[in-house]
């Protein structure tokens, strides 16, 4: 006995140098309430019988605790361990633990020396994730069950990182799939423009006999198709930025209405659509020219997919401006209105509009949150309404002068429908 009490002494004492969760218990308490039984029977007892579980919990002596033990799971106080029985580790709340306490407990019965599995476990501090290794140690005369190692590594840091690389390979793959997807689109959209301005162009280059008017139509559409190019490339700049984080937006004063009035005189005239500002002033807190960009792109979808009338109020409520696009057109389905708002998402496109990119919308709103704001849509009174939130502007703010005046009147900035 002597010696028996030295060995422990000295296993006490090693142990409490490891700067590990080690923990030193005696299994022959288990051994013994257990004798004659096999481990196929064992171990359905214990997953069937949650007080028997429970009770074998308590079986093990504790021989020595390191530090660290201690520290995560608290000191056994006596020759039992009694705070794993206060835990409850039951198979709904920690079933890898359950598993891992089964497959344990019944290894003396199945020949089993050592055992290493991963489950999440509760600490006097956190639930971590732990890598937990339990092996019996051996003598001449074979395994010594009064001397049982379990260390657990925490592992917690390490599966999470695995976890976020996980997360980050598979949005890389999916990065990779959207990079064909973008190439096709871009494509698809700037071949109707290209096409156009290397024909009008090589037109007017070849041709000799065109009148004032053929030249100046075509250089009308050259002008058109350009914009339209400097649009796609302007939404594709800003997608750019925007996902790499490198995106610089001013916060300066601005008059909602007036910066509409400038994007509707500077948008092309088709001849099917009547766009109106409802003048009124509004003024806010954002970049003016990104401010523009989501006007144009709202505008855009609106001539793409909205009816023959547009109109934009512009109005304060509380501490915000807004701006309003409605259109009369036969709006969007409740299951699609999320999904207009991701990038590469497009509507069916009608038969004589140019493919669309499928950035606008998305762009729109990834700059109106980058500004403080917010860009929504709802179906209201027959008319879709597309509604640019920003920060309002101080009262007492300067302001340039405005090209419109506070008022009900309606005032027809863009084309009339013919």
């Amino acid at each position: 006995m002597a010696n028996a009490r030295l060995d422990n002494r000295e296993l006490d004492l090693i142990v409490s140098a490891i700067p590990a969760p080690v923990l030193v218990a005696d299994y022959t308490p288990i051994i013994e309430r257990f004798d004659g039984m096999t481990g196929d029977k064992l171990r359905s007892l214990l997953r069937d019988d949650d007080t028997l579980f429970t009770e074998t919990l308590s079986l093990p002596r504790s021989v020595a605790a390191s530090p660290e033990w201690v520290r995560l799971y608290g000191s056994p106080l006596t020759r039992d361990l009694p705070e794993l029985g206060e835990r409850h580790f039951s198979p709904a709340t920690y079933p890898e633990l359950h598993t891992t306490l089964l497959e344990q407990f019944t290894a003396p019965f199945r020949g089993i020396t050592s055992i290493v599995r991963e489950h999440a476990a509760p600490t006097l501090l956190e639930d971590v994730i732990v890598r937990s290794h339990w092996s019996v140690s051996m003598d001449a005369a074979g395994p010594r069950w009064d001397q049982v190692v379990i260390v657990d590594i925490d592992v917690t840091d390490l599966r999470t990182a695995q976890h976020d690389l996980e997360i980050l390979l598979d949005t890389k793959e999916a990065l990779v799939a959207s990079k064909d997807q973008l190439i096709a689109a871009v494509s698809h959209e700037i071949r109707t423009p290209l096409s156009a301005i290397v024909g009008f162009a090589g037109l007017l280059r070849d041709s000799q006999d065109l009148s004032a008017d053929e030249r100046h139509e075509m250089i009308e559409h050259l002008v058109q198709q350009g914009a339209d190019l400097a649009d796609i490339v302007d939404d594709l700049l800003i997608s750019a930025k925007a996902n790499l984080g490198q995106l610089e937006l001013a916060k300066v004063t601005i008059d909602l209405a007036l910066e509409a009035a400038r994007v509707v005189k500077g948008m092309p005239d088709t001849g099917h659509t009547t766009v109106s500002l409802c003048s009124g002033g509004a003024r806010a807190l954002a970049d003016p020219a990104r401010t523009r960009q989501i006007i144009r792109n709202l505008l855009t979808n609106a001539a793409r997919y909205g009816g023959p009338e547009t109109t934009l109020r512009a109005a304060v409520r509380d501490e915000s401006a807004t701006l309003q696009v409605r259109d009369n057109g036969r709006g969007v389905p409740a299951d699609n209105v999320d999904k207009m708002f991701e990038a590469y998402q497009r509507s069916d496109e009608p038969s004589d509009s140019v493919p669309a990119l499928g950035l606008g919308l998305h762009i729109s709103r990834t700059l109106a949150r980058r500004m403080g704001g917010d860009l929504t849509y709802r179906y209201e009174d027959g008319e879709s309404v597309f509604e640019l939130v920003l920060p309002r502007a101080a009262a007492s703010d300067e302001m340039h002068q405005s090209l419109v005046r506070t008022g009900s009147e309606t005032i027809a900035l863009l084309r009339a429908s013919s």
